[in-house]
């Protein structure tokens, strides 16, 4: 125990020390630090297991779709919230600004964003090199009641880095597509 402690402590020391001296944050393609600038690098939406599941599910009218998550994977450390939305086949498949992170747009181009219908919320915290796997909306046979393409997105909101750089983020967030036929 005493070792442990001895270790977290000198790894501790020695980031405050690369810290004070002006070193560069972490090598590259490593998992960063707490203080290296956070950057989201990678957001996988998946219907199905979160390992292996895929971005397209095909169902039959009246029958529930497999549950929805996605992935986060970051450098640095930050918190991270948003919502997801269900676009419906009257409401058209989502365009490119559509499936980019409200963060990063422009405030014109946000009004120029699509919403669509809002199925939950949520807010969590994003440790370096953490794997974070959210479970995404409960969705039901009811709120797919036409046949067509439905499309799940994930929407970041708010994207706060724990020190004073600017988060980096994915230029999309894939949705995920439930396409819905009577047989």
């Amino acid at each position: 125990m005493r070792r442990a402690y001895l270790l977290g402590l000198a790894i501790f020391l020695q980031a405050c020390w690369a810290s004070a001296q002006g070193l560069p944050p972490s090598a590259p393609g490593s998992a960063g630090r707490m203080d290296d600038p956070f950057e989201i690098t990678l957001i996988r939406v998946v219907s199905g297991h979160p390992e292996y599941g895929t971005a397209r599910q095909r169902i039959t009218l009246g029958r529930t779709p497999t549950p929805i998550s996605a992935t986060f994977i970051a450098k640095g450390s930050g918190q991270v919230s948003g919502h997801w939305e269900l676009a419906t086949p009257s409401d058209g498949a989502p365009n490119a600004i559509d499936l980019t992170p409200t963060p990063l747009l422009t405030a014109s181009a946000r009004f120029s964003q699509r919403r669509f219908l809002q199925l939950g919320t949520f807010s969590f915290s994003l440790s370096p090199g953490e794997r974070h796997v959210m479970q995404g909306p409960v969705m039901d046979a009811q709120s797919l009641s036409q046949i067509g393409r439905y499309h799940v997105l994930l929407r970041l909101d708010s994207v706060i880095s724990m020190n004073s750089t600017a988060p980096v983020l994915p230029a999309q967030i894939a949705p995920v597509v439930l396409e819905v036929d009577s047989q």
